[in-house]
C-alpha cells in the first residue's frame, strides 16, 4: 500500500491580508444590492442577497483570525475593526424590518458609517510586516476599483478608476516568486481597464464601465485562489546559533564577526521593519555608538553580498534586485552624521531563524 504523501504546507498570511484589505471596500456593494431587493421585491429574494454578505464578512473574519495568529495585526485597530463590522452585519441584518423607508440609490443610508469605518481600519490594521500591508494594499486598491465602477458615475463618461495605476504599482513591489503568469495577467489587466470605450455615448460608456468591472472582478478571483494555494515560500536567509545560509551558500556564523552576526540576528527577526540602530545596538550588545554602527553595517553587507554572487555563480543566474547591498539598503547620499534606521529588505516569509539567539547577545527578546 501507498503512503499517502503529506499535501504541502500553505502560507494563509498573504490571503489574509488581501482580504483584510479588499471585502470591506466592496461589502457596501453586497450590501446595497441587499437594499435594492427589499425595496424592489420586499423580503422575497433576500436570502440571495444576503448570501454574499454573509461569505465575505465569513472570510474576513478567518482573514483576521489567521494574521492574528501570526501576530501581524494591530491590537487597538483590529479591536476598531471588528466592532465595526459587527455593527455594519448587525445592520444588514435588520434591513428588512427597516423603520424608515430604504433607498437604494442612496449612498449614505443604513450601514455607512460603519461601513466607512471598516475602511478605515482595514487600512492600519496590518502590520508590522510591510510585505503584507502591501498585500493589503492590493486588495484595497482592488476593492476600491470595483467599487467605483459599481458606483455608477456620470452615464456620459468614460470612467477609468485611479486605482488601476496603483494596481500596477503594487504587484511590481510584491513578492510574487513562482508567481510571474499571474504577475503577467494583473498587468495585462491593468492596461485593459486603462483602454477608452470604443464608443463615447452613453450607451458605449456604461458598457466600458460593466466591462471594466468584469474584468477587475475576474482578477480579485483570480488573485484570492492563487493566495489560498500559495505554498509556504522557501526561506532565503536561514540563522542558526552556528551558521548562516543566504541563497543555499552557508558559512559558520563565528566567520561572520560577532557584531555583524548580532546586528543580522536583529534585522533578520524584523525582517521588512525599519530597526533604529539603538534597538540593534541594545538587542545585539554591541561594543559601539549610533554613528560608528554604519562600519559593522558595511561589514555584513560584504558578508552577504559575497554569499548572495557564489550562490548566483554557483546557479548561472544574475544576482537578484537588492542584493548589491547585501538587502540592506542604503540611506541617502551626502549625509554623513546620519544616525537613521536600517531594514533588511526581505519579506518574513524568506527569513527563517533557527534555535535561540547566539550566547552573546542580550537574552529573552528573540523568537
Amino acid at each position: 500500500m501507498r503512503q499517502k504523501q503529506a499535501e504541502p504546507e500553505v502560507d494563509l498570511r498573504v490571503w489574509g491580508a488581501y482580504v483584510v484589505g479588499h471585502h470591506p471596500q466592496t461589502l457596501r456593494l453586497w450590501q446595497r444590492s441587499l437594499l435594492r431587493d427589499i425595496q424592489y421585491n420586499g423580503t422575497r429574494g433576500e436570502d440571495s442577497s444576503w448570501r454574499p454578505i454573509a461569505t465575505e464578512i465569513e472570510e474576513l473574519e478567518e482573514a483576521l483570525r489567521v494574521l492574528a495568529l501570526a501576530e501581524q495585526l494591530r491590537p487597538a485597530m483590529q479591536v476598531e475593526l471588528h466592532r465595526a463590522l459587527d455593527k455594519f452585519e448587525a445592520i444588514c441584518r435588520e434591513l428588512p424590518d427597516w423603520p424608515e423607508p430604504i433607498d437604494a440609490d442612496d449612498w449614505t443610508g443604513p450601514g455607512y458609517r460603519e461601513w466607512r469605518d471598516m475602511v478605515k481600519f482595514s487600512g492600519r490594521v496590518v502590520g508590522p510586516s510591510e510585505d503584507l500591508d502591501l498585500w493589503a494594499q492590493l486588495g484595497a486598491a482592488v476593492g476600491k476599483c470595483q467599487h467605483s465602477l459599481a458606483a455608477e458615475p456620470a452615464a456620459d463618461m468614460d470612467h477609468v478608476p485611479a486605482e488601476v495605476k496603483t494596481i500596477t504599482e503594487l504587484m511590481r513591489k510584491l513578492d510574487l516568486s513562482g508567481q510571474a503568469a499571474l504577475l503577467k495577467e494583473a498587468t495585462a489587466t491593468a492596461r485593459k481597464l486603462a483602454l477608452p470605450a470604443r464608443r463615447k455615448s452613453i450607451d458605449g460608456c456604461l458598457e466600458r464601465a460593466e466591462g471594466r468591472f468584469l474584468e477587475v472582478s475576474h482578477l480579485d478571483d483570480r488573485l484570492r485562489a492563487a493566495l489560498q494555494n500559495r505554498p509556504a515560500t522557501e526561506p532565503w536567509l536561514v540563522l542558526h546559533r552556528d551558521t548562516i545560509t543566504l541563497l543555499g551558500e552557508q558559512r559558520p556564523l563565528a566567520e561572520c564577526g560577532k557584531a555583524e552576526a548580532a546586528t543580522l540576528w536583529v534585522l533578520a527577526e524584523n525582517a521588512g521593519t525599519a530597526v533604529s540602530r539603538k534597538t540593534i545596538i541594545r538587542e545585539g550588545k554591541l561594543q559601539t555608538d549610533e554613528l560608528n554602527l554604519k562600519f559593522t553595517v558595511s561589514r555584513l553587507r560584504k558578508v552577504l553580498l559575497d554569499l548572495v554572487q557564489k550562490s548566483c555563480r554557483r546557479r548561472g543566474c544574475d544576482d537578484p534586485p537588492g542584493s548589491q547591498d547585501g538587502f540592506i539598503p542604503r540611506g541617502k547620499k551626502g549625509t554623513f552624521y546620519n544616525t537613521g534606521p536600517y531594514t533588511l529588505a526581505l519579506p518574513p516569509g524568506r527569513v527563517k531563524i533557527a534555535g535561540p539567539r547566539p550566547d552573546w547577545m542580550r537574552k529573552g527578546d528573540g523568537p
